[in-house]
């Protein structure tokens, strides 16, 4: 298995660049052309790679363990505790 970071952008029909940012799990190594191309795939838009780094297996699973890790535990999300989670998103705008 191979992890990796990924930071990249699209480009939506009518609008400006969107960053955003992903973890992913191949069962093979992958280059930047592929890894460009399975984005294009995903995203039906136009990407430019920014980051596209391989990484260790305790990284990926601390970025995504955190959401994983509130499902299988159930935990109750309501309008009176939902200031204690922390909330991510992996789509940041410029």
């Amino acid at each position: 298995m191979y992890y990796y970071h990924l930071r990249y952008n699209i480009y939506p029909a009518p609008g400006s660049p969107v960053e955003k940012e992903d973890w992913l799990i191949l069962n093979t190594h992958h280059n930047e052309q592929q890894l460009k191309r399975l984005l294009v795939d995903q995203h039906r838009a136009e990407v430019t790679l920014i980051v596209a780094s391989s990484i260790c297996k305790e990284e990926y699973d601390s970025k995504k363990q955190p959401s994983a890790n509130a499902l299988s535990r159930k935990l109750q999300v309501s309008f009176k505790n939902i200031s204690e989670w922390n909330i991510t998103h992996n789509t940041l705008s410029i």
